[in-house]
C-alpha cells in the first residue's frame, strides 16, 4: 500500500510540474506573440487633461519609455476638454479596441464623475480595460502663504472661506466638500479653474482662500511660494508632507462617513484601454508597463519631472478593477457624495 501512495504522488508531482511548464511555456508564447504584434506600431496615449499638468509629465515620462520597451512609437494627445471627460469618453466610447489606444486621467476623477452621473460622463468604469495605476496619493489642503490662516484652528475659526477647484464633480470638488463638511467650515467651493495650476495661483493671490492638491504637486508651488500647507486630507500623514496632520488625527468620523471617504480618496495616474481590448493584449501592456514604472529609470525621471522627493507604492490595473467594482456596487454612494457637494459648492 505504501508503495502505491509513493507511486500515485510521484505521478501527481510529474503531472504537477509537467503542466505548471505547459503553463509558463504558454505564458512566454503569448508575450513573444504580444511582442511581435507590438512591434513597429503606433500607439496613442490619450492624455486626459491640459499640457503642464501631473497627469500630462506622468505621461510624457511613460511614453519614450513604453515606445522603447515595445519597439514602436508611442504619440501622445490631450483632450482636456469638459474637465477631461473628453479623452476618457474618446477612449470609451470612439476608440478602436485594437489595442492600440491607451488612455490617461486621475483614476479618482474616472469612478467620481461616473457615480455622481457629471453632465456628459459617458463611460462605464466597469467595462474599461486597466493596465496600471501610477504613483497614488492623497491631496493636501492649502492656503494662502501670508495670509491670517496659519493653522487648522484658524481655518476653522474662519467665515467666509473661498476653495478654488477644478471640475464641479472632480477629485479636487471632492476632496475639498469632504474636508468642508468633516471640519465644518464656513465657505464655498467654486469650480471653473482651468487646472490646478490656476487654482493655486488664485490662492497665491489671496482671490481664493483655499485648495487642494497631489503632495507632491504641492511641493512645486510651495516652492514657488504658492501655498501654505495645512492638512492632509488622507487617512495617513503623506510622505511629502510628514509634519502634517492627516484628517483623521483630527476628525474623529466613523469610517464608512461619505465625507471622509470623499476627503482621504486618494488617486494616481490611470492608465486604461477601450473597452473590448483582447484581454492578452491589456495582459501584455499591463506586464510591460508595471516593469517600467517600477524601475530606477522611471523613479528618477518622475521625481525629477514633478518635483518631488517623495517615491509611493503603484497598483496594478487588476487591483484598480477591483477597486471599480466595489465603486459601483456602493448604489447609494454618488448621491451621498454629490449631496455633500451641491451643499458646500458656490
Amino acid at each position: 500500500m505504501k508503495n502505491d501512495r509513493s507511486v500515485k504522488s510521484i505521478r501527481a508531482l510529474v503531472m504537477f510540474t509537467a503542466l505548471s511548464a505547459l503553463c509558463v511555456f504558454a505564458g512566454s508564447m503569448a508575450h513573444a506573440d504580444m511582442a511581435e504584434f507590438y512591434k513597429g506600431k503606433r500607439i496613442t496615449l490619450i492624455i486626459s487633461s491640459r499640457s503642464g499638468s501631473s497627469v500630462d509629465l506622468v505621461g510624457r515620462t511613460v511614453a519614450p519609455m513604453l515606445a522603447k520597451a515595445l519597439d514602436a512609437t508611442v504619440i501622445l494627445k490631450n483632450m482636456a476638454a469638459a474637465g477631461g471627460m473628453e479623452g476618457l469618453n474618446y477612449v470609451a466610447t470612439t476608440a478602436k479596441p485594437d489595442g492600440l489606444t491607451i488612455g490617461m486621467r486621475d483614476s479618482a476623477s474616472c469612478y467620481l464623475n461616473q457615480l455622481m452621473k457629471a453632465p456628459g460622463a459617458q463611460w462605464d468604469i466597469a467595462t474599461l480595460k486597466y493596465i496600471a495605476n501610477i504613483q497614488p496619493s492623497p491631496m493636501v489642503l492649502y492656503v494662502t502663504p501670508g495670509g491670517p490662516i496659519k493653522t487648522i484652528e484658524d481655518l476653522r475659526k474662519a467665515k467666509g472661506l473661498k476653495f478654488s477647484s477644478i471640475s464641479p464633480r472632480g477629485w479636487m470638488s471632492s476632496v475639498i466638500t469632504g474636508t468642508m463638511e468633516l471640519l465644518g467650515l464656513d465657505g464655498k467651493m467654486v469650480s471653473g479653474f482651468k487646472g490646478s495650476s490656476a487654482s493655486a495661483l488664485a490662492v497665491s493671490k489671496g482671490e481664493a482662500h483655499a485648495s487642494a492638491v497631489e503632495g507632491y504637486t504641492l511641493q512645486r508651488y510651495e516652492r514657488k511660494g504658492q501655498a501654505r500647507p495645512l492638512l492632509t486630507t488622507g487617512a495617513e500623514r503623506d510622505p511629502a508632507y510628514p509634519n502634517l496632520p492627516a484628517i483623521t488625527e483630527i476628525v474623529n468620523a466613523p469610517k464608512d462617513s461619505v465625507a471622509l471617504f470623499m476627503a482621504g480618496l486618494p488617486s494616481g495616474k490611470l492608465m486604461f484601454m477601450p473597452p473590448g481590448t483582447a484581454d492578452d493584449k491589456v495582459a501584455y501592456l499591463a506586464d510591460v508597463t508595471w516593469k517600467i514604472i517600477n524601475g530606477d529609470e522611471f523613479k528618477t525621471e518622475f521625481m525629477k519631472r514633478v518635483g518631488t522627493n517623495v517615491w509611493k507604492k503603484n497598483v496594478t490595473g487588476a487591483e484598480f478593477a477591483k477597486l471599480a467594482k466595489e465603486m459601483v456596487a456602493r448604489k447609494t454612494l454618488g448621491k451621498e457624495m454629490l449631496a455633500i457637494l451641491q451643499k458646500h459648492r458656490s
